[in-house]
């Protein structure tokens, strides 16, 4: 069973992703404020330390971009992700990320998304991103649930190194578990005592009260005149 990634926020999953990065590359990976980010959510300028493998490296400066959904059961394959329209997700990122690399800024890319990830669709999205990149494949990652769930798997820190803590989260009751609340409050409404009336109870005087409690007149005046 998966982590529930929809149910983070989208800063919560750029923290996420930092954090993988960190663990891949380095302690060197810097992250970046809320804001209009350029097309980057991290970077990393050196040798990776063990991706995508230790024997050969990426080198140079690396962006890594996040990419959250809130839906359920969302692909990469969805065409509002990574559709050929100039209003999907890919092809928004596209113009920045083709930009950084004409900038020299950019040599490797790898996106984060909490989208599953097919083996054609992987094959086809990169080779389109390192064509109208003008990276080579090798050069760009994409990171799926999949991904995600090993990285987890292998490295248990990595939510508390991301400050993610479920009770953040956000509260997730089925209507199986509401309907199991109305039906418990309807029979302990059933099941209630009658209440049998009760008779008026004399209460004390506000002059009594403050007699026995050796209340001053001026005390007693300035609660009355604030409260009563």
């Amino acid at each position: 069973m998966g982590y529930e990634y929809e149910d983070l926020d989208d800063s919560q999953f750029e923290r996420l992703a930092v954090q993988v990065m960190r663990k891949l590359f380095g302690a060197g990976v810097q992250d970046f404020a809320a804001g209009r980010d350029g097309g980057r959510d991290a970077l990393f300028n050196g040798t990776a330390e063990r991706f995508p493998s230790t024997a050969k490296p990426w080198t140079g400066k690396t962006v890594g971009q996040a990419k959250h959904t809130n839906a359920l059961n969302a692909h990469y394959s969805d065409p509002d992700f990574s559709g050929m329209a100039p209003s999907s997700v890919v092809t928004k990122e596209l113009e920045r990320i083709k930009k950084l690399v004409q900038a020299g800024d950019l040599h490797n890319y790898i996106l984060f998304s909490n989208r599953r990830l097919g083996a054609i669709t992987s094959s086809d999205l990169t080779k389109r991103i390192a064509i109208e990149a003008g990276l080579a494949e090798e050069h760009v990652f994409l990171a799926g649930i999949e991904f995600l769930d090993q990285m987890l798997h292998e490295h248990r820190d990595l939510l508390t190194l991301a400050r993610i803590d479920p009770v953040d989260g956000p509260l997730v009751a089925s209507s199986h578990e509401c309907a199991e609340v109305i039906i418990a409050i309807a029979a302990a409404l059933a099941a209630s005592p009658t209440v049998e009336p009760q008779e008026p109870v004399d209460r004390v005087s506000y002059a009594e009260k403050n007699r026995l409690n050796g209340m001053t007149e001026d005390f007693a005046a300035e609660l009355s005149r604030r409260y009563l």
